[in-house]
């Protein structure tokens, strides 16, 4: 992430392979579709044996929270986009701070919404309302949707049917 917490995006693609020797190069660009940075590197392909093993998939049951701004595409043209950067970042603090005060966990957002976990339907629900009570102090309006089921601990994210329903 850059300083003002929009993510970044890096996209890489091998320009020249020979044997296990490839060069690649990397575009990275902001939130906006701006390129920040174009890099070069070369590395060698591991062997398939030397490759890590998969390790097993974590399980867990969680209950997943989504959130979305309700008209957020007409509410940036309307303020342009400086200050709906800023208005997102005030979002993104409010949201941050009732994960903290539910016990969520940030999965990640989703440009105007997040993905969180929790331990429990009832936590997930109080967050939700939480958010939806102190995103009216900003003026926007949130949707959002809960389920609890079997997730998919993958790495920091958090994958499997419960997550797409």
């Amino acid at each position: 992430m850059i300083p003002d917490g929009r993510p970044l995006v890096a996209d890489a693609i091998v320009r020249h392979r020979r044997g296990n020797l490839v060069i690649s190069e990397c575009e990275i660009t902001d939130a906006d579709g701006q390129t920040v940075a174009i890099a070069q590197s070369s590395g060698l392909l591991l062997e398939r044996t030397a490759r890590p093993a998969q390790r097993a998939t974590d399980r867990r049951l969680l209950s997943v929270l989504f959130t979305d701004v309700v008209g957020s595409t007409e509410r940036a043209r309307q303020l342009g986009d400086a200050r709906w950067r800023e208005l997102l970042d005030e979002h993104n603090a409010l949201v941050r701070r009732q994960l903290e005060l539910h016990k969520g966990r940030e999965v990640k957002t989703t440009g105007d919404g997040f993905l969180a976990t929790f331990d429990s339907p009832t936590r997930a629900v109080e967050c939700a309302r939480a958010i939806r009570d102190a995103m009216r102090g900003l003026g926007l309006e949130i949707r959002a949707g809960i389920h609890t089921g079997d997730c998919e601990l993958v790495g920091g994210d958090v994958a499997g049917l419960a997550v797409h329903v």
